[in-house]
């Protein structure tokens, strides 16, 4: 790269050659990830957990009041909550529908109202 600079390849003024000057710049944070086994090539996973926050925020203006845009929030972390920890978020919201005095008496064990059968979230 920097050879077809030198050897005047590709204008340094041009957008090819902007492009060349700044990665070798810069070519040490660039490359740092190259560095670390197992690092992954992309920010999928990053892109995804906004991909929630960006929906729901766009979701969120058809709100009429401010106790319906609580609730929703609170819907909205729970089923963000069961997806990150690969339960079907409506079976679990199912169950703590159908048994809210063991939620009331054991509010951390409500996921253990679903069977092993219902945990993996599809």
């Amino acid at each position: 790269m920097s050879q077809q600079l030198e050897q005047k390849q590709a204008e340094p003024n041009s957008g090819l050659g902007q492009a060349i000057g700044y990665m070798l710049k810069h070519w040490e944070p660039l490359t740092l990830f190259l560095r670390q086994a197992g690092a992954p090539l992309d920010n999928n996973v990053c892109e995804r957990a906004l991909k929630m926050a960006i929906l729901h925020r766009k979701n969120s203006l058809s709100y009429k009041t401010l106790n319906g845009a609580q609730a929703g929030d609170a819907f909205m972390s729970l089923i963000h909550s069961c997806r990150l920890n690969r339960i079907n978020p409506f079976d679990y919201l199912l169950a703590i529908a159908q048994h809210p005095e063991q939620v009331n008496a054991q509010p951390l064990c409500a996921r253990c109202l679903l069977g092993k059968e219902d945990i993996a979230y599809a």
